[in-house]
């Protein structure tokens, strides 16, 4: 262990003499002198190095409300989208996937909501059935997905919790 770090430990002391101020370590060594202490005070006078001249951080991005027509306009925007999910699809390939098409069925419906199987223990156990029929309210961000076979464009939300998701009416 280098014993000469442990040395320049540094003692704040703070000496005021004929206006002048310096501060000394524990060795009584100068380390700062008034020429610095007028630099330091005119850095704060101006607020250099404090946090009023960080880059000043966006509002929060309003969430907009839509219904699911209406999803295409606000592709990329953190949404909240009012549909009634019109058809439930369990996808059984390698990965399960449940798709939630919103005021239409395949291929006509005006959104799809996709839930992964990894977040399948998160929703009600009759997940498949549970939110057929039913008007919701959709939280998440709208994204457009392309058919491999067609090209088609659909818009889609994938939701991961029961949080991002919830019925309006019975």
């Amino acid at each position: 262990m280098d014993t000469n770090n442990q040395d320049k430990s540094i003692k704040k002391v703070f000496f005021v003499g004929n206006n002048c101020v310096f501060l000394r370590d524990k060795h009584n060594q100068l380390f700062f002198s008034m020429k610095k202490f007028h630099t330091l005070i005119i850095l704060l006078t101006f607020g250099i190095g404090t946090s009023t001249l960080l880059p000043a951080q966006p509002p929060p991005a309003e969430k907009c409300a839509c219904t699911a027509e209406q999803v295409i306009d606000h592709i990329g925007e953190n949404c909240e989208i009012v549909g009634t999910v019109s058809q439930s699809y369990m996808y059984e390939g390698k990965v399960r996937k449940l798709f939630l098409n919103i005021d239409g069925k395949y291929p006509n419906s005006k959104l799809t909501v996709v839930i992964d199987e990894s977040d399948f223990a998160a929703f009600p156990d009759d997940l498949s059935n549970h939110y057929t029929n039913q008007k919701v309210s959709i939280k998440g961000k709208p994204y457009w997905y392309e058919n491999r076979k067609s090209h088609q464009l659909f818009p889609q939300v994938k939701i991961s919790s029961p949080k991002e998701i919830t019925i309006l009416e019975q």
